[in-house]
């Protein structure tokens, strides 16, 4: 037997024949060499989600090939070349197949008895305990049954039958020897497949995998979509009545194409050559983790002139012509993006050494700085929630009521001013569960007097229908204003603060820049 040309007619008859035929499109079905496969020729067929989407990432085809052809075969073949190419490859084939094919069953057979009895599982699955995993998923009894039978089997069909049907007949192999593999192929088989679905589920669907696959979605989609939706960006010709001649005047449209980020580079050296940037580069050196991005964009300058046409055929006396004169296509660098670690973006995700293996990225590096999105668990918004204890307060608010903000007329107190008559109502905002009137909401953002308030709300004075409501509502805030209530009593209570003011502002200075403190640099308020 020939064993480095079994190989090669194996892997040429696995590629071509299996897969024109869409043989491993099946998920059910496990190629030996993923990456060479040839398209299939056959329609694709849908076939339905049944394991989880990490099940696809499992595969030990590889080491079942270098078992089977470096310690099993020589236990059952002499060494030597009988020139029986062909069918020794199609034998290697079918075995390697039907070897492959009933291991990773394992994980369909997982994958029932985690929907028989999930609340086992789940507790073990995110603590990651792969040894009371493997003691759920696999029973010693039915083990030691499925060898007695093995060793049953391979009496029954692997003997040689005599003319007489005496029972002196002999065996092909000694059933012995088959029930003995099985239990130490078989069964490592089984075990290092749970093994390593376990490890590639954890790998693939860590504590902060939301994050990582989110970033990547928005990568590689939502960015995309961003730019698509601003469609077609007109710029119009500003009219300068000093300007005059025959020219038309001219006008510019922009489109957003293909949107392309770059991984995280940056240039040193007296040559300015570029270098791979990895995170902890960005650590050491206070720079931002951050990848350039370029956008197509096509700008069309035109011109639009009236012209005449016949309103019996257009309907219209005349139309808009429009000329181009002149369309460039080009991609432009517009800004860079801070890249998350551990993403599609990020050298550390095909990387394997030269990193620390606590580190499961998930974060961004802003000028040397660790940022990081702080997960919230949030009621769901579709349900009905029901408290059975008795509360004066609201148990449950709805979040999109709680976000939201409203600008809106409610009655107020009486006015001394005898000029406004009718119902006395003033401007209230109202959010995060709180109103409270307008002039406030501006005193607390800076603003000194009523009429930049009226400025900036850019409301007609002349309206006569509004005018008694703003002047209600600036009466009524006016001795706040004045007297200062608020600002009294929080200068009373912080007037002789227990920290020192010197050591307070050191304080704050070193949580707030850490960075800046770490490189000597002074700050000022």
């Amino acid at each position: 037997m020939a064993m480095a040309d079994s190989n090669s007619v194996s892997h040429s008859g696995n590629a071509l024949n299996l897969e024109s035929a869409g043989r491993y499109e099946n998920p059910e079905e496990n190629p030996f060499f993923p990456n060479g496969l040839p398209p299939s020729v056959v329609p694709t067929h849908k076939y339905p989600q049944v394991l989880h989407p990490a099940a696809a990432s499992i595969s030990i085809n590889e080491h079942i090939w270098d078992i089977y052809f470096n310690q099993l075969l020589p236990l059952f073949v002499a060494e030597g070349d009988d020139g029986n190419y062909a069918s020794t490859a199609a034998s290697d084939l079918n075995c390697l197949q039907a070897l492959s094919r009933r291991i990773h069953y394992g994980k369909y057979v997982a994958e029932v008895k985690f929907r028989e009895a999930p609340q086992d599982y789940e507790p073990l699955i995110r603590a990651k305990d792969r040894d009371a995993l493997m003691n759920l998923l696999t029973f010693k009894n039915v083990e030691e049954m499925v060898k007695k039978r093995v060793a049953k089997k391979a009496t029954v069909f692997g003997q040689e039958v005599t003319l007489g049907n005496n029972s002196s007949g002999n065996y092909k192999i000694d059933p012995l020897i088959v029930s003995h593999l099985y239990a130490e192929w078989g069964d490592g088989f089984l075990k290092d497949f749970c093994e390593k679905a376990a490890t590639l589920f954890f790998d693939e669907y860590d504590l902060i995998s939301h994050q990582i696959n989110s970033y990547n979605d928005f990568i590689h989609n939502g960015l995309q979509m961003a730019f698509y939706s601003f469609g077609e960006l007109v710029v119009e010709p500003r009219y300068d009545p000093s300007k005059k001649g025959e020219n038309e005047w001219r006008y510019a449209s922009l489109r957003f194409g293909k949107v392309t980020l770059d991984k995280p580079n940056f240039w040193a050296g007296s040559d300015g050559s570029e270098h791979n940037m990895f995170p902890r580069y960005a650590r050491l050196q206070n720079m931002t983790y951050s990848a350039r991005m370029k956008v197509n964009v096509t700008v069309e300058v035109y011109t639009q002139k009236a012209v005449r046409s016949d309103k019996c055929k257009t309907g219209k006396d005349q139309f808009v012509d429009k000329m181009v004169l002149s369309t460039d296509n080009r991609d432009v660098i517009i800004g860079r993006m801070p890249v998350m670690v551990k993403t599609d973006l990020c050298w550390m995700k095909t990387i394997e050494k030269g990193h620390c293996d606590f580190d499961h990225g998930g974060y961004f590096l802003i000028k040397g700085a660790k940022k990081v999105f702080i997960a919230q668990v949030q009621i769901c918004l579709k349900r009905l929630w029901v408290s059975n204890t008795q509360r004066w307060t609201v148990a449950y608010k709805s979040e999109v009521k709680r976000n939201r903000l409203i600008v809106r007329l409610v009655p107020v107190g009486p006015s001394k001013d005898e000029n406004i008559k009718g119902e006395k109502k003033g401007l209230t905002v109202y959010f995060l569960s709180i109103e409270i009137p307008v002039w406030i909401l501006f005193f607390s953002l800076g603003i000194k007097s009523d009429k930049e308030v009226v400025d900036l709300i850019d409301y007609n004075t002349e309206d006569a229908s509004i005018m008694p409501q703003f002047i209600m509502l600036m009466m009524n805030v006016r001795g706040f204003a004045r007297r200062g209530v608020l600002l009294v009593m929080w200068l009373n209570k912080y007037k002789e603060p227990d920290f020192h003011q010197g050591k307070l502002k050191i304080a704050l200075v070193c949580i707030c820049f850490p960075v800046s403190v770490a490189l000597g640099r002074r700050l000022s308020f």
